[in-house]
């Protein structure tokens, strides 16, 4: 079994106490970033010093394992602290709970991105092999 990223954890539990949206794992930090990090800012920005930290620290989320598998927000709070250097404010937790409700419909998108299957294997034939699953692309190569 795959570990779990602190964001996929944390929208799990999340998703398992509130209705929400499970962040699966296959998305990308760059679409992540480039789905997320401005609703993240707009909810989440108070509770930073600037933009680079906010930016770190959901790149962090993403990016770092998970310690506390039933405890998630644990290590949503252990980052902040790490990465901001001072306690937790109140109320952040929930701020990030409700950054995941409020982007239910975006986290779907961004799962159904990460669906895609790729099936790369050794593959030897005359002309063009189709073995993809999710969205093709096809290159023709010259020889």
């Amino acid at each position: 079994m795959e570990e779990l990223s602190i964001l996929e954890a944390f929208s799990q539990w999340v998703t398992t106490n509130w209705a929400a949206s499970t962040i699966v794992g296959g998305i990308s930090w760059d679409l992540v970033k480039s789905h997320l990090l401005i609703p993240f800012k707009n909810k989440l920005g108070k509770y930073f010093v600037d933009e680079t930290m906010i930016e770190t620290y959901l790149h962090e989320l993403q990016e770092s394992k998970v310690v506390n598998k039933n405890k998630p927000f644990r290590d949503v709070e252990d980052k902040y602290e790490e990465i901001i250097g001072t306690d937790m404010p109140e109320g952040f937790i929930d701020g990030v709970k409700e950054f995941i409700i409020e982007n239910k419909k975006v986290i779907d998108d961004l799962n159904s991105k990460a669906n895609v299957v790729f099936s790369i294997r050794q593959q030897n034939a005359g002309r063009d092999i189709n073995n993809v699953h999710g969205t093709q692309i096809i290159m023709n190569r010259q020889e």
